[in-house]
């Protein structure tokens, strides 16, 4: 099992660098009375995405490497099994399906160079080439130097940095030219694909993180849900996307995440007295939820890998 204090010092610098901060900063409160009883209402299309909306978005990408390394610090072993099989990958006609698809192969990329084990990438990496491409996209991935890396063993922790920086590089071409459409459908495909694993993981070993960590998906698919949905209208491509997370969603409505502020602490930091919030949040999800949420994606991935 690779567990290298480069590896580790990495993966800190991205959760940093990429999450912002969701919860609340109220007392104790529950999200789920705030959930509204017939779905998602879709906003006006003439929404602008905030830049804090922005970077929710860029932290899916995170996914890419976290939850990797999540399953490999519980020493789940590897399997080829968690991954997108080789000759089911798809070849989409549409921006928006390229989109999903680059997304839907990131965690699995991750996924491999998390445990050093490469022989596949040369079959995926054709095909995240001409997925890349598909969205104009194709020079913002270092394929040469990851195919090489992938060919001479590299350590996962370069090879995890260089999925990483190519994708947040996609994530900001797609902001900056306008076509944030397809950096929403980059990241729906990295979710998709990052709670696979995680449901995977938890079928071979079922850990109260990773039920954890399933649950905290639901705070990135409402989010998510919400921008496809101020895309739908110029995009009609989403709508079969949108209602398959809508069904999903269904279960996540049934997680509880519940929030706990205490009382706020002065501290000194580099000889200033500053007040630090306390603040922890509790995942109330039952094996009957991971077993549904389970179904669900798999149901969802496999609608996608074959239209």
């Amino acid at each position: 099992m690779l567990k290298k204090a480069s590896l580790i010092l990495l993966l800190a610098v991205i959760a940093v660098s990429c999450r912002q901060d969701r919860q609340p900063d109220t007392g104790r409160e529950t999200d789920v009375a705030a959930e509204p009883a017939n779905g998602i209402t879709a906003p006006d299309e003439s929404l602008i995405i905030s830049e804090e909306i922005l970077g929710e978005i860029i932290y899916s990408f995170a996914s890419i490497v976290e939850i990797p390394a999540l399953v490999s610090d519980l020493e789940i072993p590897f399997s080829d099994r968690f991954l997108l099989p080789a000759g089911d990958i798809p070849r989409p006609g549409t921006e928006i399906g390229n989109a999903i698809l680059l997304g839907i192969l990131g965690p699995g990329m991750g996924y491999m160079a998390m445990y050093g084990e490469t022989g596949n990438m040369p079959v995926y990496i054709p095909v995240m080439s001409t997925a890349a491409a598909g969205i104009g996209a194709e020079e913002l991935f270092d394929f040469d130097n990851i195919r090489q890396m992938a060919d001479g063993q590299a350590d996962p922790a370069m090879l995890s940095f260089s999925f990483m920086q190519s994708y947040n590089r996609t994530g900001d071409h797609m902001r900056e030219t306008g076509r944030i459409h397809l950096g929403t459908a980059l990241v729906a495909g990295v979710w998709i694909e990052g709670l696979h694993l995680l449901t995977r993981a938890a079928a071979v070993r079922p850990d109260e993180e990773i039920h954890e960590r399933i649950g905290e998906q639901k705070i990135i698919l409402n989010e998510m849900i919400l921008i496809l949905c101020s895309h739908q209208r110029s995009h009609p491509e989403f709508s079969s996307l949108i209602g398959m997370l809508e069904d999903i969603k269904k279960v996540f409505d049934k997680v509880e995440i519940v929030y706990e502020v205490d009382d706020p602490q002065a501290v000194e930091r580099d000889g200033m007295l500053m007040v630090v919030q306390n603040q922890r949040s509790y995942v109330n999800i039952t094996q009957e939820h991971v077993d549904q949420i389970t179904t669900r994606i798999e149901n969802i991935r496999d609608k996608i890998i074959r239209p």
